[in-house]
């Protein structure tokens, strides 16, 4: 990874200036290959990294209290005992179905997923709220 951040730095740096560079690669002292990159070609690279990342995806239960969702926007906000609260959206957790009280004690059934972003090493944490069970 520092690596992937170091040329996505360095070729930032060309796509803002505009500016080509000649590229050489050596094993010691022989050379093994040169080419001319364009800073165009240097923009591709960057929107490539833009778009890799790392994903990590766990499923957990928790208990607490639901204090808030809406229906229309499938968000909701649940504090969990001793950790604070989280926020995220649903799908069929909440519905005519699946009524919930709010405020109300609840263990919930929560998928986190992770995204850590390559290029700028920033990690988005994301919950969706898959069941809730009271208690």
């Amino acid at each position: 990874l520092p690596i992937v951040r170091s040329c996505y730095r360095w070729a930032g740096e060309h796509v803002e200036h505009k500016v080509g560079s000649d590229v050489e690669w050596f094993r010691g002292k022989t050379p093994r290959g040169a080419m001319y990159i364009q800073y165009q070609e240097l923009d591709a690279l960057r929107r490539v990294i833009d778009k890799t990342s790392d994903q990590d995806v766990t499923d957990f239960r928790a208990r607490g209290i639901l204090t808030g969702a809406n229906v229309t926007a499938k968000s909701f906000r649940f504090s969990i005992e001793d950790a604070g609260e989280i926020g995220g959206t649903f799908d069929e957790a909440i519905s005519e179905d699946q009524k919930a009280s709010i405020p109300s004690r609840y263990t919930a059934r929560i998928r986190r997923t992770s995204i850590t972003n390559y290029s700028t090493d920033e990690t988005k944490v994301k919950h969706f709220l898959l069941a809730l069970e009271p208690y």
